[in-house]
């Protein structure tokens, strides 16, 4: 910060860059992880395309998924504990930020490399045992999930240790409503670059012949560098004396939950993490199975969404001026809730119309997207100046770590919802309920979000 303790432009900049990195690699796992290991029989054949095997059962790895999500929960006030404690010449957040992303990247490529990677490996059984009067097989797909959950429980582990401090840092360098808004905007606006790498980018590079392993590496890389830029410019406030976390953990997690501004905030934004990626998970299905279009084309899907955003950020930036954050996230979430049950209208279409249709939908999310995108964060920095009048301390990282546990646990019951939906009711070309149902299952969490913001109490 500059000698009048105003952010400058450069470290506006480059402080929300780093949400490209946090966006980018956790949207490739949000839509890519699951399909990766299941991603069912090739409906149509296509040249140059390999084979689609399943790594392993997709009933197992919605709970896979969820046991990787639980482990995210955990850490995440752990994490938000220990860094409002940490006291280091290099402040409380850059520190999890500079040595957690490496551990991070790393994690991630490894996701992409199953240790059974064939289909006979797959089918083989390596070994089995008697439970009872049953006899258990474990074949290489069991083998399989178990590297996926274990695996993913270390990515989403380091991915608290970075996201949640690097996050904390926003309503520290940013003091004045005016500074946060601008924050808040600019994370938006590299939050929807990351999306787009993840929708567009990301599923090029896999193509036709499956090229996951280079998929990882090229965003690991871009994962890499923009975490790094993201904490070169800024410099950490110093807490004033008497306002450090002095708090017990079990003191500090109840203190939380007596704020009735993060509760209410807390549970609109659960329900949308729970719709919202029971939809996400579900496009590379949708694009290929009801659209009938190859993997590379889920993403231009999703991309029309993004890009679309970025033209709302500069409504929603001005729309703050006018109106509150309570009554446009409000809105933002009762238009979710009208428009997510058109998804399973799809079957509905005409299939000359079907894809254009598809587009319609899309794009026309991009609205209460936007809207959530921009607020999230600054809404939670009102979260804690409310908190810091209540209780005289300042807890950043430990309001961002606990709604970081609680869109965990959300992200987590949509993955195992989301693989119910597919493996039940049909996930299939010839029979896609399971797939169109989950846009009026999102619809559900996103109306009981926005009877939650209505008892939102603040007015800023």
């Amino acid at each position: 910060m500059n000698k009048n303790n105003k952010l400058s432009f450069l470290q506006t900049i480059t402080y929300s860059s780093g949400n490209l990195a946090s966006m980018l690699i956790n949207q490739v796992i949000v839509t890519w992880a699951i399909y990766f290991y299941a991603p069912g029989r090739a409906e149509t054949h296509v040249p140059g395309a390999v084979e689609r095997f399943d790594f392993a059962p997709i009933v197992l790895l919605g709970y896979a998924m969820a046991f990787g999500r639980v482990v995210d929960a955990i850490a995440d006030p752990l994490i938000g504990f220990w860094s409002d404690r940490t006291r280091s010449k290099w402040g409380r957040r850059i520190p999890f930020v500079a040595f957690g992303t490496p551990f991070l990247v790393l994690c991630f490529i490894a996701l992409w490399r199953p240790p059974q990677g064939t289909l006979e490996a797959v089918q083989s059984t390596l070994f089995s045992f008697s439970l009872g009067a049953s006899d258990i097989a474990v074949t290489g797909g069991v083998v399989n999930t178990i590297y996926f959950a274990l695996v993913l429980g270390g990515f989403f582990f380091f991915y608290t240790v970075v996201v949640a401090p690097y996050l904390s840092l926003m309503p520290e360098i940013g003091r004045s409503n005016e500074e946060r808004m601008s924050l808040s905007t600019w994370m938006a606006v590299f939050g929807i670059v990351g999306l787009i790498i993840a929708s567009i980018v990301a599923p090029m590079i896999i193509g036709t012949t499956f090229q996951f392993m280079k998929m990882g590496m090229v965003m690991g890389a871009v994962t890499i560098v923009f975490f790094y830029v993201s904490i070169t410019f800024v410099r950490e406030k110093a807490i004033e004396p008497g306002k450090e976390e002095t708090f017990s953990f079990i003191q500090a997690m109840k203190e939380t939950f007596k704020n009735n501004a993060f509760v209410t905030w807390v549970i609109c934004i659960f329900m949308f993490w729970i719709g919202f990626n029971v939809v996400m998970q579900s496009t590379p299905y949708y694009v290929t199975k009801v659209l009938g279009e190859t993997e590379d084309k889920a993403g231009i899907y999703q991309g029309i969404m993004m890009i679309l955003s970025v033209p709302m950020f500069v409504a929603v930036f001005f729309a703050s001026k006018k109106f509150d954050k309570k009554t446009l996230i409000g809105l933002a979430m009762i238009l979710l809730t009208a428009l997510t049950p058109l998804f399973y209208f799809t079957k509905f279409v005409p299939a000359h119309l079907v894809k254009g249709y598809a587009i319609f939908v899309f794009g026309i999310m991009a609205v209460p997207i936007s809207v959530l995108l921009v607020m999230a964060n600054a809404i939670i920095a009102d979260i804690v100046d409310f908190d810091e009048q209540r209780t005289g301390r300042r807890r950043e990282a430990m309001y961002f770590g606990m709604q970081g546990l609680l869109t965990k646990f959300a992200i987590a019951v949509s993955s195992v919802i989301g693989t119910q939906l597919l493996a039940r009711f049909g996930m299939t070309a010839a029979n896609p309920e399971g797939i169109l149902l989950t846009g009026p299952f999102c619809a559900i969490f996103t109306f009981i979000g926005f009877l939650s913001i209505l008892k939102y109490p603040l007015n800023k």
